[in-house]
């Protein structure tokens, strides 16, 4: 008797010492699933951080982006000198576009058996000077034959006018319009006005724009008919460029950027930005539809065609300018304009 009274105890404590171990261990799971989904969560949001970087230089990227990026050779499948990875666990990223400024992210994380993921609205916010037809990082002097300028135009300084301009929209000036002469006189059907606050461009480093880009060439360089996609490309040198371009992208000049003949899209959704550190000529009489942005003077020949946009230090032209503001919107910009912002509008936790 005195036997199985010990049997049934030792049985018991079994049961209770089991019960306690599976307690235990079935704690320890929970713990450690409630660690793997905050650090889920975490690798989530990096994800989001990184794809907000990643359209500050590339806003039309739609491609699905993860944090195992390196390719064969070992180098990031994609140029983003913003870029940064997660040893946490992965994360998957995908894009959609509901509106033509804004992105929506979709991110999700996963670390062990835990996911998590969160989806936000990115605002996509273009660099101020490509908002007008006609910025000016200096005081402006027109002295040859009139201007018709379709878009909003903006100087930094004074405007001296000796010809007659129209302008169908807007010109701010952070000086004063000074007309000389009686023919001088601007008219903007969105008025003229003065004292503004100045816009100051942004300067990056040449190697910034070399770590976006996907090809560098050195020395003087001549492109005909470029087909560019979404990519950009950096040329150590001079550049004399003509013809139809196919694609969307950005070619950045260290030296000086000429215009010898037509520049002009291949399709309606091509779009094309010349950044020059330099100076900018373009041949008279010739149509340029392309985004003009330059460090430098802009020198235009007799009766040029601008569609798209001039930012320059300066600009001088001889006889009449034709320019219309043909900027496309900030999700379908070309890569790597320097001032373009990515803002988190909004963002929530969603199902993995």
């Amino acid at each position: 008797m005195a036997l199985l009274g010990v049997v049934l105890g030792l049985a018991l404590l079994s049961l209770v010492a089991v019960s306690v171990v599976w307690s235990g261990t079935r704690e320890l799971q929970m713990a450690a699933y409630h660690r793997d989904a905050v650090q889920a969560l975490h690798v989530a949001e990096a994800g989001l951080e990184r794809a907000i970087s990643l359209l500050e230089t590339r806003p039309g990227w739609r491609e699905t982006i993860t944090n195992d990026y390196r390719g064969p050779g070992g180098q990031p499948r994609i140029n983003d000198p913003f870029d940064f990875g997660t040893h946490l666990g992965a994360y998957r990223v995908t894009f959609s576009q509901p509106a033509p400024d804004t992105v929506l992210v979709r991110s999700a994380g996963t670390v062990a058996r835990a996911a998590r993921a969160v989806q936000g609205l990115v605002g996509l916010e273009p660099p101020e000077a490509v908002r007008y037809v006609l910025f000016s990082d200096v005081s402006l002097y027109v002295a040859g034959d009139a201007a018709s300028l379709t878009g909003d135009v903006f100087v930094n300084g004074d405007l001296t006018n000796r010809a007659r301009v129209e302008v169908d929209g807007s010109v701010y000036l952070t000086g004063r319009l000074v007309n000389v002469g009686k023919r001088a006189r601007v008219e903007a059907s969105g008025g003229v006005f003065e004292g503004v606050a100045p816009v100051t461009r942004p300067l990056p480093p040449l190697g910034w724009y070399e770590a976006l880009a996907t090809t560098v060439l050195d020395g003087d360089r001549e492109l005909v008919d470029p087909v560019l996609a979404d990519e950009v490309l950096v040329v150590r040198g001079d550049l004399t460029i003509r013809g139809t371009y196919g694609g969307r992208g950005t070619i950045v000049v260290t030296g000086q950027v000429v215009v010898s003949r037509d520049l002009l899209r291949g399709d309606p959704a091509d779009g094309l930005a010349l950044i020059g550190l330099q100076d900018l000529v373009v041949a008279p009489g010739r149509r340029v539809e392309a985004l003009l942005y330059v460090y430098g003077e802009a020198h235009l020949g007799a009766r040029v065609s601008l569609d798209g946009a001039l930012v320059a230090a300066a600009a001088y032209w001889p006889t009449r300018l034709e320019a219309t503001h043909a900027v496309p919107p900030p999700a379908a910009l070309p890569p790597g304009l320097p001032g373009l912002r990515a803002v988190l509008l909004e963002w929530q936790e969603v199902p993995p």
